[in-house]
């Protein structure tokens, strides 16, 4: 199949929604800038996280990603017919005439309160992700980069230790963002376990310099970004948060900041990319940056290896 063929796009998604209503997050493969969901085969005696995959959906030369963990009901939109279908569409800047944009939703979402009863919030959110092309795959061993580790050729080694008692929530890590503003940031991976979002920053001396979002709850981003800086969001910005993602996240936007070492609301979670593609967000718990931050022991690293695709 084409890359680049939009009737083999078409297919996938359609087996896609064939096969599953709901779609997990699972893998970035930085060559080809493959974006990888699984859905689920049934097993009745494992919990819905805990279940085998049943299939894959690859979505090839990944351009730009706005997305939580899980999402359901695709659907496939050209990136000349986006702006009559989608309330929040990609940026100008992304699109092409021929770009495939997958658009979806977030599954309903429930939380339990302090008396014991349930409250479930109804599907909400608009995701999407732009690219070339889709695949839709039956057997893992197909899927691209499967269990293949990359690692990330630091020059420049942080020596904060990580312990409980030191708080690397991005509003405490925020007065490091200029080290790196002007750089190039490129997605470098990402993995199921802790939700954990690498991106690589070029273009400086001592490059390359890698972030590390931990308990990454919400991603909206190209997958290349030039010349950026980031800071930590307005009010405004995390309000914009409506209706781009679920209530699971926007339930948290006006939260005060918590006391625990893992960001919990949107003044503290919440990171603004400017660059020259526009101005983007991400939402995460922790954030480690390669050049600040070193692993628990000092012979281990946060960085090195760090990338795994796999379930």
């Amino acid at each position: 199949m084409s890359e680049t063929d939009n009737s083999g796009s078409l297919q996938a998604i359609q087996a896609a929604r064939q096969r599953s209503a709901m779609w997990q997050l699972c893998g970035y493969a930085r060559t080809g800038r493959k974006l990888v969901f699984r859905s689920f085969g049934p097993s009745p005696r494992r919990s819905f996280w805990r279940r085998e995959p049943g299939a894959f959906l690859v979505l090839h030369s990944t351009r730009y990603a706005r997305l939580e963990g899980v999402v359901s009901g695709l659907e496939l939109a050209t990136g000349a017919a986006v702006n009559e279908v989608m309330q929040y569409p990609p940026p100008d800047s992304i699109l092409t005439k021929n770009s495939n944009v997958v658009r979806g939703r977030y599954p309903p979402w429930g939380t339990r309160l302090t008396d014991g009863s349930n409250i479930v919030l109804g599907s909400s959110g608009e995701c999407c992700v732009v690219c070339e092309g889709i695949q839709y795959l039956m057997d893992d061993r197909d899927v691209p980069a499967t269990n293949r580790w990359e690692k990330i050729p630091l020059t420049v080694h942080g020596e904060n230790p990580v312990s409980w008692d030191r708080f690397c929530r991005p509003i405490d890590q925020s007065s490091h963002f200029e080290d790196i503003q002007g750089a190039t940031l490129e997605w470098w991976g990402l993995t199921l376990s802790h939700s954990i979002l690498f991106l690589v920053a070029t273009g400086l001396p001592g490059e390359p310099f890698a972030l590390r979002f931990n308990y990454t709850q919400y991603v909206d981003c190209p997958t290349l970004m030039h010349n950026m800086s980031l800071r930590m969001a307005t009010a405004e910005e995390r309000e914009a948060l409506r209706g781009r993602a679920s209530p699971r996240v926007t339930s948290y936007i006006d939260r005060e900041p918590g006391r625990g070492n893992c960001a919990s609301s949107g003044k503290e979670a919440l990171v603004t990319i400017e660059c020259d593609e526009g101005l983007f967000t991400i939402w995460a718990g922790m954030l480690f940056l390669s050049w600040r931050d070193r692993g628990r022991r000092r012979e281990s690293s946060l960085f090195d290896p760090v990338i795994k695709l796999g379930w």
